[in-house]
């Protein structure tokens, strides 16, 4: 039996902060979290795929795109994609059907979804706002850091921890065949801030401690394609310090290498990536090595 429709309305607030959407042949639920509401509620019902954007600190969304189709007596969102001031995330789902779009006027952000659902997202529409007020100026230089794509593959789901103070420690678990698990200390305006992704493992994990008056410049990504993977993950990180360390090889090595570094010699200070039970991709943040000594607070703007 088929789930009764209903109209939704998130309301407008200050900002997104994650968007989460699941899939099978049409998008089967949405949810959104909020900078002022923590408590996303999903629409629609749980299909087997789910993918979204968790944005940084500094990035908001400027469009929603997508695709419908008549499923049917009702209309389904058949896929979606997010545009922000930083990038673009997806499409999720099935490109077919009828395409449509949704963008925020200048100087205007989408700071809430609204719409209707059933046992699908049949319809979705956006509030506007007017743009985050730490956009443009912020006090750590949120705005103005270098980010560094990430590489790897395409699976999982995107993450995002922005830009810090200082990148103190960083933990490597791995997996059978790949890195499994992350986990980064971070130092922002003085206190400790951690967030981790992927899944721990039985082999535990290794951690490589940045010295307190140096500072991580590179990031060797190694990647392959490995049995009961569909797409590329990580197997294998390298970590460099300014001052000359290095960190052991953590992982097995991949067919693939790509190294995360700042062109013009800045200090990492952020990273990015996807991950769902194991690491996909990494990127990062840099800042200005000029303002990167010990204590310092980084301002470099992306």
């Amino acid at each position: 039996m088929a789930a009764a429709t209903m109209s939704w309305d998130d309301g407008k607030h200050m900002r997104v902060n994650r968007v989460q959407v699941t899939y099978e042949d049409v998008i089967k639920s949405i949810e959104a979290e909020y900078d002022d509401d923590k408590n996303p509620k999903r629409h629609g019902t749980p299909g087997k795929k789910s993918d979204g954007v968790n944005l940084s600190p500094d990035e908001y969304i400027t469009d929603v795109t997508g695709y419908y189709k008549t499923m049917g007596n009702e209309d389904a969102i058949a896929a979606l994609a997010f545009k922000t001031n930083k990038t673009e995330y997806g499409p999720y789902g099935n490109k077919t059907g009828n395409q449509f779009s949704i963008q925020a006027p200048k100087d205007t952000q989408i700071a809430g979804f609204q719409g209707v659902s059933s046992n699908v997202l049949n319809s979705i529409d956006v509030h506007f706002a007017p743009l985050p007020s730490d956009s443009s100026t912020t006090s750590s230089g949120l705005s103005r850091a270098n980010k560094v794509d990430a590489q790897g593959g395409k699976g999982g789901t995107s993450w995002d921890d922005g830009v810090h103070d200082h990148v103190r420690k960083v933990y490597v678990g791995q997996g059978e065949s790949s890195v499994a698990y992350v986990k980064f200390e971070y130092e922002k305006s003085g206190k400790k801030e951690t967030s981790e992704y992927g899944k721990k493992t039985l082999l535990g994990a290794e951690v490589f401690e940045v010295d307190p008056d140096d500072y991580i410049t590179s990031v060797e990504v190694q990647y392959d394609r490995i049995f009961g993977q569909n797409t590329d993950v990580i197997t294998c990180l390298i970590f460099k310090t300014a001052k000359g360390k290095t960190s052991p090889p953590f992982g097995l090595e991949g067919a693939q290498k790509y190294e995360l570094k700042d062109n013009r010699g800045g200090k990492l200070v952020g990273f990015h990536g996807r991950a769902s039970e194991v690491l996909h991709a990494l990127g990062a943040y840099f800042a200005p090595s000029s303002s990167s000594s010990a204590g310092g607070t980084p301002s470099a703007t992306h």
